[in-house]
């Protein structure tokens, strides 16, 4: 399994942290939304996103040059998982230096490479915001130790908090159990 150098994950996480800021992005809203929405942020970035037809396996691409910047994604995938797609090519976008190779770039978030592995996080990092999603975890690991009076030893009930978590933030699960991992609120045994 990759791992991240932990000075490259905080340099990912104040790079998010760098967009939110310049482009008043909220983690949570007044009503208590909590989903980033990437496709503003995208288009605030001057991004034209579509969905297309693709191939079954191929998820999307993201072509930047300074003439075009654009990102399509396959639009036989879940609401989540385009959601999830958006910003790893966002994360191509910041991580590549704006028009550095992209073009074509297919988004399968399978990390699979280091840069993959990086794309993604910073997506996770764009759509589950450090600081909140650990008050959402230790709200849900709460409220179950209370329904089953168990302790908050949440090792075994890892996936039943990780389900909730990726449809509190709109996410692929896969992706709410890596950040849960990245963030050490579980084990890696």
């Amino acid at each position: 399994m990759l791992r991240m150098e932990k000075a490259r994950a905080e340099e990912i996480e104040n790079i998010v942290d760098t967009v939110f800021n310049k482009y008043n992005i909220k983690t949570a809203d007044t009503s208590g939304e909590l989903t980033v929405d990437v496709s503003r942020l995208a288009t605030l970035l001057g991004f034209t996103v579509a969905g297309t037809s693709l191939n079954r396996n191929a998820d999307g691409f993201i072509i930047s040059t300074s003439k075009y910047k654009f990102i399509a994604i396959n639009h036989d995938r879940t609401v989540a998982e385009k959601r999830f797609l958006i910003a790893y090519a966002l994360g191509c976008y910041y991580l590549h230096n704006g028009d550095i190779n992209l073009e074509f770039r297919i988004c399968d978030c399978t990390p699979h490479s280091y840069d993959v592995f990086e794309q993604c996080y910073f997506a996770a990092c764009l759509l589950m915001s450090a600081d909140i999603f650990k008050k959402m975890y230790s709200k849900i690991v709460e409220k179950y130790a209370q329904i089953t009076q168990q302790s908050n030893d949440m090792q075994t009930d890892a996936l039943c908090v990780c389900r909730v978590l990726a449809k509190i933030f709109n996410v692929p699960y896969e992706f709410a159990l890596r950040r849960m991992y990245a963030l050490e609120l579980v084990g890696t045994n």
